[in-house]
């Protein structure tokens, strides 16, 4: 705005009725620039969804949480307007991508708690009210943080072998071996893969190795819109490749996965927390494992989380560390 009856290149900062306390956190790593990023905003009042997917395609990021507390009614001109984001324990929360709203985001809810505790927030359990129910976090207060998720089991579709014959696998209507080209290359030998099973519920389609560690994992290099033509994503909509753990490289680590999605619109996912909902109940079998499994996403950022299996209540615990990047304020016009 400029000041009238002055110099004409002087201006006046614009009206704000808003500040909002914005963050760029990255989920399921403790070194910055690693794991899976988001952006989280505070919102002391309500605003409208437009105005939400504006404020996400600005971000730019795979997804934008908006945390708005419940508990507590706010006044907007109280003294202290986000005191309310250090004391409650419970907060209604939204995703949303440059694109669109989406039901359900593990590493941006888990980010989502991070900020809360790096603002201030120190209760031990955080409760988020979503479009998919009531997600609970539990924090040890080092950064650290769980999330439980339902479980999902996956069926067994075939073997290497079966790849290459759809009579010999659960899913005929998908011609695999041509999907898979586009993961592995034109013409690649079946022999580098040891097991096939699949999700219906989360439609992903898991592809374990027989080379364990990260180095078959960090060699791929997919086609997508190889992947896009093979299928119209119907049936599958992610693939996951996976290898088992290869102790003399890390004795800690139990499975390596990296996670393809161009189905839905992203080419690659740094860390997916949805399909170790799947990467848990599979590897606790393979290993015969009933402890925690800790897990390495092989992604170019890379990061870690671990699950615990919660077979009894049908769940798995996904957790990992968050670190907060980049804190601002994002000041809308009236």
């Amino acid at each position: 705005r400029r000041v009238h009856g002055g110099d004409e290149n002087i201006r006046t900062p614009a009206k704000i009725y808003m500040r909002v306390p914005l963050f760029h956190a990255d989920a399921f790593t403790s070194e910055p620039f690693h794991g899976n990023p988001a952006a989280v905003c505070l919102l002391s009042t309500h605003i409208s969804d437009e105005l939400k997917h504006q404020i996400a395609a600005e971000n730019n990021l795979s997804e934008t949480a908006f945390i708005e507390p419940i508990a507590t009614p706010l006044q907007q001109h109280n003294s202290d307007t986000f005191s309310v984001f250090r004391e409650a324990n419970s907060f209604s929360l939204r995703w949303f991508t440059p694109k669109l709203e989406v039901n359900l985001c593990g590493h941006a809810t888990l980010a989502s708690a991070g900020v809360l505790q790096y603002f201030g927030n120190h209760n031990a359990t955080i409760s988020f009210h979503t479009k998919s129910g009531i997600l609970n976090t539990t924090s040890n207060g080092q950064k650290e943080f769980e999330m439980m998720f339902p479980l999902n089991v996956p069926e067994y579709v075939c073997d290497g072998k079966g790849v290459l014959d759809p009579t010999q696998n659960a899913l005929g209507d998908v011609c695999l071996y041509r999907m898979l080209e586009g993961v592995f290359g034109e013409g690649f030998d079946i022999s580098i893969i040891d097991k096939v099973v699949f999700s219906r519920n989360t439609k992903k389609l898991v592809v374990q190795l027989v080379q364990s560690g990260p180095t078959p994992l960090l060699s791929l290099s997919p086609n997508f819109p190889h992947l896009l033509s093979s299928h119209n994503g119907s049936i599958i909509t992610g693939i996951s490749v996976t290898t088992p753990p290869d102790r003399t490289f890390d004795p800690s680590i139990d499975f390596y996965s990296r996670y393809f999605a161009p189905w839905n619109g992203i080419n690659e996912d740094p860390v997916n927390g949805s399909s170790h909902t799947i990467l848990a109940p599979h590897w606790a079998s393979e290993l015969k494992l009933s402890r925690t499994m800790k897990a390495m996403q092989c992604s170019r950022r890379g990061g870690m989380l671990w699950v615990t299996m919660k077979e009894a209540e049908g769940k798995v615990v996904l957790g990992g560390s968050v670190v907060v990047v980049m804190e601002g304020v994002l000041s809308l016009d009236e």
